[in-house]
């Protein structure tokens, strides 16, 4: 097993660990997910900050999700290489 092997998944783990951690602290504030995850509080939150922000709102958890998909993804092929499953890496 080369070092280059496992360099590609360990960099995706740690870029994507640091844009969720970004992405979490921007939840204050403008961003803040609504009182209500109804309907409810949806409307509420359009009405009191605007579609605008609402739609950043929700892009955010979009890419709070990616940015999670991608840290498990990247520690399940780091430890796939680790362990050597070849077939499995492949699958992933």
């Amino acid at each position: 097993m080369n070092r280059r092997s496992i360099r590609d998944p360990l960099a995706l783990v740690v870029v994507a660990a640091v844009a969720a951690r970004v992405l979490l602290a921007m939840g204050g504030g403008v961003l803040a997910a609504p009182s209500n995850w109804g309907l409810d509080g949806w409307s509420e939150l359009i009405i009191e900050r605007g579609a605008g922000a609402a739609a950043m709102t929700l892009l955010r958890y979009a890419a709070l999700a990616l940015a999670a998909y991608l840290v498990v993804l990247g520690v399940l092929t780091l430890t796939v290489r680790l362990l050597h499953v070849q077939w499995l890496d492949a699958l992933l």
